[in-house]
């Protein structure tokens, strides 16, 4: 869908403001409305608005003017860079040390400037925190979606709070890797275990130990008085590390 006309009455006004009274294009692109690529355009196109005038003069007119711009830009840019880096970081940092923070940091930055002020002008803002032009425009979509999954296995939480990353791997049809990374990545955990029972398959359908409980029968035949009276366990093997040290039999 096109934009609004520009009759060539206020093209031919925008011009001679230019030219002559030497207004600013950033001065004249808020006055009328416009973008400032537009009237750079204009300017460039149209050889009747700039007759009389020499070719150098013309290429002096343009860059006086870009320079301008971008110098206003950049002080804005500045400005409002400072304030979100306070707002990021919570503590003061001079706009000679924004350039000297941790990539991460920088980019992160740079996405948060972009998103409060559309119109920001990236290539400014790509010098001036030693960015590449073309990380701006990389859109994470990983993230998105993460947040997204974390959001439904939080749901998913509620009605089972038992569910672990396996079980949620497998309501999601996905990894047990992915769902393990964006449980600690959202800090989400079950709320409780479920209950296991422990049951050895080589026990099933015998009869009962013919073994007595003899600590049972010794704290009957003895009275205990003391702490260290008697001592009692039940193993099979003693557990050390990965491995364990003897076997009774």
């Amino acid at each position: 869908m096109k934009g609004k006309q520009t009759s060539p009455e206020i093209k031919a006004l925008i011009l001679k403001s230019f030219i002559e009274d030497g207004v600013s294009v950033s001065q004249l692109a808020a006055d009328y409305n416009l973008n400032t690529n537009t009237i750079y355009k204009w300017l460039k196109e149209d050889n009747q608005a700039l007759t009389g005038i020499d070719t150098d003069k013309q290429k002096l007119l343009l860059e006086n003017t870009r320079l301008k711009r971008d110098k206003q830009e950049l002080i804005d840019l500045i400005g409002r860079l400072t304030i979100d880096v306070d707002s990021l970081t919570k503590k003061k940092i001079s706009c000679f040390e924004i350039s000297k923070l941790p990539k991460p940091d920088r980019l992160n930055l740079a996405r948060v400037c972009i998103r409060d002020n559309p119109d920001t002008n990236k290539t400014l803002l790509s010098k001036l925190l030693n960015l590449n032009r073309t990380t701006l425009y990389v859109r994470q979509i990983k993230e998105v979606s993460d947040k997204i999954i974390g959001g439904e296995i939080k749901n998913l939480l509620k009605d089972n709070p038992f569910y672990g990353y396996r079980r949620v791997a497998i309501y999601f049809g996905f990894s047990d890797n992915k769902a393990r990374r964006i449980m600690r990545k959202y800090n989400i955990f079950p709320n409780y275990k479920k209950l296991r029972y422990i049951v050895k398959k080589d026990d099933l359908l015998k009869p009962s130990s013919i073994f007595t409980n003899q600590l049972k029968i010794f704290i009957q035949d003895n009275e205990l008085t003391k702490p260290n009276q008697t001592w009692s366990t039940d193993f099979t093997y003693l557990n050390y590390g990965y491995s364990f040290c003897t076997s009774l039999q």
